[in-house]
């Protein structure tokens, strides 16, 4: 309550406090605050009262001083009533202005004029778009005897609204009859730019025939006022001038000479003849055939129909069999259009047939260049081209993330290309490649460790650099992947087919060995605990822990050599698919979105595809005999996995179009252990 009370005292409401206040002391006598707040207020309401009787006192005096001046403060208040009320008719600026008339005819105020001159400017801008509303109607009739149909042009004169009358604005309003001279002129002027009549251009017959029956149409349209409306007396004259200039036409025309008309005729048939020959040569039998009719067009009497009867039906015959052998080609039957062309004339290296060039995937870039052109040109598959049998081409096919493809193509066949998607690592291996690589660290440096039948051993990276090579001296060679030894920093044990065992430092390629075992392993090696274990041909299990020289037991019954999956050793990440000759060969990995890739194996090349979308498949081409498929999965969840395939050619690793992998900005030389 005091904290309330001060601040109304504050806001100088002292005489609104004094109640609370006397409340509060009853309840605490003792309360200081509430006392010295209470001797403030009453010092403040005092002063208030006094103020306020001194200001009745001088009301007082300015009401008795102002009646004076009531009469003029009236008569003024009226006179801005009265310009309030023409200001509130500024909406309406022509009843307004009236108003200024009316009221301020004589007022020669500055107030009065800015009035005026405001109410004129918005007259004037009211004017304008009454004006131009009005011309643009104006207008369209206008365009629409200039260029468009004249009938519609007469209805839309005889709809436009009376001119409006203006006050601020006097310029002059164009006439309607001015649009219907318009188009007078207009069809004169069609008729003249036909040129000098003559008998061998039946189009100009048609011309005329057409602006005839538009001059006649026009004229019937006209109602009985506009037929005699002095204004439109011009407009009349006119339309039958047209109508008498089109009938001397065809006087002139009819009154040529015949021998003359007889020449013309001759003339063009020579030079129709000419464009004819001229199209045959080009096997362009089409239009060679437009010309023939033309010609005979020109022909009433049937003389050079006769002459040249048998040339016209070679060439239907030889055009009918272009468009048979065209369609066989578009529907890709080449050797059937040509075989066709053949059936008809003897010229088929010199006729133009389309063949069609498809990809998989769309979109690639393709570079045409014919043999003895200079020049080349690019299009984007899928595309139709044409070209004659005769035709040599270079075409080059280019597409991000995909090998280029040359190929050479003799005359016109349709294309199907599926082009290899091109390798994220490469290792040319001289042996066959049955281990599956073994990624350095958690994979995430792209580094790994490759090794093949022959006996070599990479370390290949993520750009397809070899970062070094070993070669082991081995009949069998290496078909088991490598694993690391727990009890070694970051050495890995390395297995041979023959029972060779070697330890290899993956930063550098040292290796220590070969211990001979003295017997091939059948299962592992897999790392077991602190160990790395195998299981020998015997059933004796092999166990390494901090030397090369394993220590061997009896005949092993560990669960984990029941599982087929360690013939070739410790797989880790990859799922793993070689051949076995049992049903489609086909593996499949999933990606952290749920979905999922899978690999097909065919005769000629691999496919790979995302779930649903089996039909936007990229290819791999597949080089002889295929060891194995795998798909790796990524160690970190953002990654996708990589596809990796080895066949005759060696090991290759692949993502999918579109996908990008981020190694680790780590020196992976630096990196210990698989």
């Amino acid at each position: 309550i005091v904290s309330a009370c001060t601040d109304m005292l504050a806001a100088g409401h002292a005489d609104r406090i004094l109640a609370p206040l006397r409340t509060l002391i009853e309840s605490d006598p003792r309360s200081r605050e509430a006392r010295d707040l209470l001797t403030k207020a009453k010092r403040q309401s005092t002063r208030s009262k006094k103020l306020r009787r001194t200001a009745a006192i001088a009301a007082s005096m300015t009401l008795m001083m102002g009646a004076g001046a009531v009469v003029k403060v009236k008569m003024e208040e009226k006179r801005k009533d009265q310009i309030e009320s023409i200001r509130d008719m500024l909406d309406q600026p022509q009843t307004a202005f009236a108003q200024v008339n009316v009221h301020f005819a004589d007022d020669t105020s500055p107030e009065i004029g800015d009035l005026r001159r405001e109410l004129e400017d918005r007259l004037r801008d009211e004017e304008t778009t009454l004006r131009s509303a009005w011309l643009d109607d104006y207008h369209a009739s206008q365009k629409e005897a200039q260029e468009g149909d004249f009938l519609i042009a007469l209805e839309m004169i005889r709809k436009l609204p009376p001119t409006p009358r203006l006050q601020i604005i006097k310029e002059a309003w164009p006439k309607t009859s001015d649009i219907m001279t318009s188009m007078t002129t207009r069809m004169r002027d069609e008729v003249m730019a036909l040129g000098r009549p003559s008998t061998g251009a039946p189009q100009q017959i048609a011309v005329e025939d057409r602006i005839r029956a538009q001059a006649s149409d026009l004229r019937r349209a006209l109602v009985d006022r506009e037929t005699l409306d002095p204004q439109l007396a011009d407009f009349r004259s006119q339309l039958d001038n047209v109508t008498e200039l089109i009938i001397d036409r065809a006087q002139v025309r009819s009154e040529t000479e015949l021998e003359t008309e007889r020449k013309g005729i001759l003339a063009e048939n020579d030079r129709l003849l000419k464009l004819a020959r001229a199209s045959l040569e080009r096997f362009e039998y089409k239009r060679a055939l437009i010309h023939f009719e033309e010609i005979l067009h020109n022909d009433p009497t049937g003389k050079v129909r006769r002459v040249l009867q048998e040339e016209i039906a070679e060439t239907h015959k030889k055009h009918n069999a272009v468009l048979e052998a065209r369609e066989l080609a578009a529907n890709g039957e080449h050797p059937e259009a040509l075989k066709r062309l053949n059936d008809s004339f003897k010229e088929t290296v010199r006729v133009m047939l389309p063949w069609q060039i498809v990809t998989n995937p769309p979109g690639v870039n393709v570079q045409i260049t014919r043999a003895g052109d200079d020049e080349s040109i690019t299009r984007q598959a899928p595309f139709t081209i044409e070209g004659t049998f005769a035709d040599e081409w270079t075409l080059t096919f280019r597409a991000e993330g995909f090998d280029s493809r040359t190929l050479m193509v003799n005359g016109p066949q349709n294309i199907d290309l599926d082009l290899s998607r091109s390798h994220e690592i490469f290792v040319v291996c001289d042996g066959r490649v049955d281990a599956v690589p073994a990624p350095i660290g958690d994979g995430s440096s792209g580094d790994y460790i490759v090794c093949d039948r022959n006996g070599m051993i990479v370390r290949a990276a993520w750009n397809g650099s070899v970062r070094w090579r070993q070669d082991i001296k081995t009949v069998s060679g290496i078909a088991r992947r490598p694993v690391p030894m727990p009890s070694l920093t970051g050495e890995m044990l390395f297995l041979t087919e023959t029972g060779s065992a070697w330890l290899l430092d993956p930063k550098d390629g040292n290796l220590k060995g070969p211990w001979e075992i003295g017997e091939p392993p059948v299962f592992g090696p897999v790392v077991v605990g602190d160990e790395v274990h195998a299981r020998l041909r015997s059933g004796k299990l092999a166990r390494w822990r901090t030397s090369l020289r394993p220590s061997l037991e009896a005949e092993s019954t560990m669960s984990s050599f029941k599982d087929g999956s360690q013939r070739y050793g410790f797989a880790g990440l990859f799922t793993v698919l070689r051949p076995d000759g049992i049903g489609e060969p086909l593996l499949r990995a999933s990606t952290a979105d749920g979905s999922g890739w899978t690999i097909r194996v065919l005769d000629d090349k691999y496919q790979v595809f995302e779930d649903g979308r089996e039909d936007e498949a990229f290819q791999i081409a597949k080089t002889g005999r295929w060891s194995y498929v795998a798909w790796e999965s990524p160690a970190r969840k953002e990654d996708h996995p990589v596809l990796w395939i080895a066949d005759n050619v060696g090991l290759r690793a692949f993502l999918p179009p579109g996908i990008k992998r981020q190694v680790s900005g780590a020196n992976p030389m630096d990196i210990q252990g698989p």
